[in-house]
């Protein structure tokens, strides 16, 4: 197909990030002055919501066409990355692209390419993602944001509503330093008199957001203050969870992907349904979201009776979140295996260490080839410097890919697949069909 083979030609940062973070590799111009060679298909009119944020963007956005379809509404949605396949990236109804249909898009775009020095991969797939859209005319357009917001190529749509989710340390040697200048990169996607929902953050941050979208004429709708939830039930097969809207109306739903924090995506999720004018079925008893989302406390039963834990969390916070599912998901399960692979652009000390226990779980550090990933010994090297060894956390081993995947949990076994969403993918990809 010809149109996948030029996309994967293309400058793709997901494999290689730039030096810098700046107009020269992120260039709004050129990818306006694409969007424009294909007649403005961003232009179409269809209602859009941009989400960004740190954490919980892509199960924000699952919430959203979820709750959606239970309105009897659809939903375009551009995802990224992909975990197995690129046809992830667009989504109807929660379901992929065929690759055909795919490989059409890019096709179209390939043939203005030619007019834009420096197209990247990420550009190319918003383009054709937005003739697709364009095509197929659903009543919503969902955008998951790349990396920052500021130059994302996501941010030239016209949003009828913005979505900030949880702001965390990431990409640091790109968007900056401390967490509020990653939040400044991420803010300034924010447009003036656009709704933008706020959703739980940070106390010590929060006032530098509310200060910032005061000055921008930015109106915000915070989740915690317009909305009440409360957790009903934690089980395995998921999460039962209460929210009351603004009229004081209560809605109970039941959501497969554990853990406490996800109730702050679904929040931002049943308050952008407000915003959009779209009203959910009334109905006294719980409703059942299927939020297509993998790789996010992704529990998967092995053969041999143990388990299989996949998620992508990288950032401090989200190494919290997840290890606070496993103390409530598996009270009884005390053997944890974390095997770990980290991106170049991040160091995992704080991750790691709001997710491991002191002298009880085990941690590897995965050898693999991917040029996005540290090196498993350097990574290793590099904790040690800054005295892991010196705090009584369980000792770094280092293995590689085929080990770790070829061999299953037995009963009473948690192997967790974490730390990068490159990794889980290429997991999930060799994992998945061998349980099917």
């Amino acid at each position: 197909m010809d149109g996948l083979r030029w996309l994967f030609s293309l400058t793709n940062y997901e494999k290689g990030m730039p030096a810098k973070y700046g107009v020269r590799d992120f260039s709004l111009d050129r990818y306006r002055s694409l969007l424009k060679s294909l007649d403005s298909p961003h232009l179409c009119g269809i209602p859009t919501v941009q989400i960004l944020g740190t954490d919980g963007k892509g199960s924000t956005l699952a919430f959203l066409e979820s709750l959606l379809q239970k309105s009897g509404k659809t939903a375009c949605s551009f995802i990224s990355p992909h975990l197995v396949d690129v046809t992830e990236r667009f989504r109807i109804g929660q379901q992929s692209i065929p690759k055909r249909q795919l490989n059409q898009c890019l096709e179209k775009v390939q043939v203005h390419a030619h007019l834009h020095e420096g197209l990247t991969f990420f550009e190319a797939l918003n383009a054709a993602f937005w003739l697709w859209a364009q095509e197929m005319k659903p009543d919503f357009v969902l955008l998951e944001t790349g990396l920052g917001g500021r130059l994302d190529t996501t941010t030239v749509c016209q949003p009828a509503v913005k979505i900030l989710t949880l702001l965390d340390r990431d990409h640091v040697p790109l968007l900056g330093k401390t967490v509020k200048q990653i939040a400044w990169e991420k803010l300034t996607a924010l447009p003036s008199g656009i709704p933008a929902i706020i959703s739980r953050q940070s106390p010590w941050l929060a006032p530098f957001i509310e200060n910032y979208l005061e000055e921008a004429s930015i109106p915000a709708h915070w989740t915690i203050r317009e909305l009440d939830s409360e957790v009903v039930n934690r089980t395995r097969s998921g999460w039962e969870i209460r929210i009351r809207d603004r009229t004081g109306a209560d809605f109970f739903f039941h959501s497969p992907l554990p853990g406490d924090h996800q109730v702050a995506n679904l929040e931002a999720a049943f308050l952008a349904l407000a915003i959009l004018g779209v009203s959910l079925p009334q109905s006294a008893e719980r409703m059942d979201l299927q939020p297509a989302w993998q790789g996010r406390c992704q529990l998967m039963d092995s053969k041999s009776g143990g388990l299989w834990v996949l998620d992508g969390s990288h950032t401090p916070l989200a190494g919290q979140a997840l290890r606070a599912v496993l103390d409530q998901v598996l009270p009884g399960w005390s053997a944890r295996e974390f095997f770990v692979a980290c991106s170049r652009d991040r160091f995992p000390w704080c991750y790691l260490r709001g997710l491991v226990r002191e002298d009880i779980d085990r941690v590897v550090l995965v050898q693999t080839d991917h040029p996005r990933l540290w090196p498993s010994n350097d990574l290793r090297e590099a904790l040690h410097r800054v005295g892991w060894c010196e705090q009584g956390l369980p000792q770094l081993e280092v293995m590689e890919v085929g080990e770790i995947l070829g061999s299953s949990p037995v009963e009473g076994e948690v192997k967790v697949i974490c730390g990068s969403l490159y990794w889980v993918g290429h997991a999930l990809g060799v994992l998945k069909p061998a349980m099917i």
